[in-house]
């Protein structure tokens, strides 16, 4: 794709992003719309028998207390057809749980049943004993007041519910159309503005980038050091053909740096950390150990007697014993285990996340191990260890020295065995 072709691009790719959105919201006002008549289609019988109950609920007394008046029996039947209604109605809003709480309907089938019973009872009562004075048993009386309270307090309660939640979907509904329209709006403003910025930057910074990539690309070839980023490749056009050289060289120089980065921590002649990459990691483990609360120990090792091995025995067989010797520190150690040259015949290690007595007991292993091992031209070598544990208020020079001093009391001794100091730690 060329320059031009990418200017054209930002328009065309700014009408189909906002011409899906057209789409996708004309999709939304019709899921809304179905919405909508789905829940006319759900609520409207809903409203209309919790309606029905309230009003059949009022007839029912009425008829009950019309037969007491009139003294017929009768009229204490035909409520029956009333109280059926009621209940058929009642188990109608049931098969509607999204709408009305099955719990709260089984209360007021419930408590109408008992307004039912109790009012009944209590008509028949009244009725029986009319003759003789309107006398009727005084608890009966009440628990038909109070059931008559609950019920009509339920149909009331019913009504206002259906009628809140009717209000409650619809506005729930109406309020992704507003949101549609919000954002409808918003992306119309956002993309006029992205629109005229990308425009404008690429029109006014492309040939610009072009000299600039060129005269990068130059520099690196001549010995720039600054190689270290990359630049994307999202085209083929101009910039496409300068980014991509200018990443093969930057491959080039960056291979090159990092086999020098590399030779400058580490220790040639035993393939270890050197001084100075200890000298960077000390403070960054020590920081780390302080901050997290872990335990972390620092471990010097000097090789026993070193000095005689290579009057005895030459230079060549001293570097080979060290390079032996990092071998076996090598191979007992732990994937996370820090292992670096302090210099001369003396190593360094640092373990983290390991409790006092378990370094300990490693440490010995250690020395055990290396006691242990067949040197090839001096057969048994054998190393003292100084081993400290870090503190909150270490810094690198006071933990290295500890370790130091037991190194010293290990050498004062006799040689050969791990000293190390005992403290809270961390």
């Amino acid at each position: 794709m060329t320059i031009f072709q990418k200017i054209i691009f930002v328009p065309i790719l700014s009408l189909v992003i906002y011409s899906g959105f057209v789409i996708y919201s004309l999709r939304e006002q019709q899921q809304i719309g179905t919405d909508i008549e789905q829940l006319r289609h759900d609520y409207v019988p809903v409203l209309v028998l919790v309606k029905d109950n309230s009003r059949n609920f009022k007839e029912l007394s009425d008829s009950l207390k019309d037969a007491v008046i009139a003294g017929e029996r009768r009229w204490i039947l035909d409520t029956l057809t009333t109280k059926q209604t009621i209940e058929e109605s009642l188990n109608i809003l049931n098969t509607y749980p999204h709408i009305m709480d099955s719990e709260f309907l089984a209360t007021v089938k419930s408590d109408f049943t008992l307004y039912y019973e109790n009012a009944n009872k209590l008509a028949e009562e009244i009725i029986k004993n009319r003759q003789e004075g309107w006398h009727a048993d005084e608890r009966l009386v009440q628990a038909t007041a109070n059931y008559f309270a609950k019920t009509s307090d339920h149909f009331q309660n019913m009504e206002q519910l259906a009628q809140q939640r009717f209000k409650d979907s619809i506005d729930q509904t109406y309020k992704g159309l507003k949101g549609l329209l919000y954002w409808g709006a918003i992306l119309s403003v956002c993309t006029m503005v992205f629109l005229l910025v990308v425009t404008f930057y690429i029109s006014v910074s492309t040939r610009r980038n072009i000299n600039q990539l060129i005269f990068r690309t130059k520099s690196l070839a001549l010995g720039d050091a600054k190689f270290s980023s990359r630049l994307e490749r999202s085209s083929k056009d101009e910039l496409g053909a300068l980014i991509y050289w200018f990443n093969k060289l930057s491959d080039k120089l960056e291979g090159d740096y990092k086999q020098l980065q590399t030779l400058s921590i580490t220790d040639k002649l035993t393939g270890l950390n050197n001084r100075t990459r200890t000298d960077q990691y000390l403070p960054n483990a020590l920081a780390n150990a302080i901050k997290k609360q872990q335990p972390m120990h620092l471990i010097v090792i000097d090789i026993d007697h070193f000095k005689a091995i290579n009057d005895d025995r030459g230079h060549l067989t001293g570097d080979r014993v060290l390079q032996q010797f990092a071998e076996v520190l090598k191979s007992h150690a732990q994937e996370h285990d820090y292992i670096g040259r302090w210099g001369g015949e003396e190593f360094i290690l640092i373990w983290a996340g390991v409790d006092g007595d378990a370094a300990f007991r490693k440490a010995v292993a250690l020395r055990e191990a290396i006691a242990r091992y067949d040197f090839t031209e001096v057969t048994k070598v054998t190393a003292s260890f100084g081993m400290t544990q870090a503190h909150r208020n270490d810094t690198p020079e006071s933990i290295i020295a500890r370790a130091d001093a037991n190194l010293y009391q290990a050498k004062e001794k006799g040689r050969n065995r791990v000293v190390a100091d005992v403290g809270p730690g961390l």
